[in-house]
This record gives C-alpha cells, structure tokens and sequence, in this order.
C-alpha cells in the first residue's frame, strides 16, 4: 500500500515536485500497471487496497491543485 499512497502524489504533483517526479519516472514507477518497486509477486488483496488507496490519494491531489489555482 505504502508504494501507491508515495506514487500518487508524486505523479499528480509532477510540476510541484519535480525532483520525485522525475525520480519515479526514471526507475520506471509511474508506469502503469506497476505493482510495487521491484518485479515481485504481490498479495492480491494488498495490491488491490493499495489501488484504492492511490485512486482516493490522486483525487484529493486534484481537488487540492483545484482549489488552489
């Protein structure tokens, strides 16, 4: 879960935060699709809390980044 809840901000805050954009980017991260930092099998129901959790997180960075200007 903890890799979706860092991925999302750091995909929806790219010109905010461009140092961890750009980090996530070049290791292949933002990717989508990607299950976590390295090619390992994951729990099914962890990935699928954490899919959630990275939906939830990216629509409050939209609604933040809305609200702001």
């Amino acid at each position: 879960m903890a890799f979706h809840i860092g991925r999302a901000p750091c995909d929806e805050l790219g010109e905010s935060a461009p140092a961890d954009h750009a980090y996530w980017t070049e290791k292949g991260q933002l990717e989508k699709g990607r299950r976590y930092h390295v090619d390992v099998p994951v729990n099914p129901v962890y990935h699928a809390l954490g899919t959630v959790a990275e939906w939830y997180m990216r629509r409050r960075a939209r609604r933040d980044l809305r609200e702001v200007g």
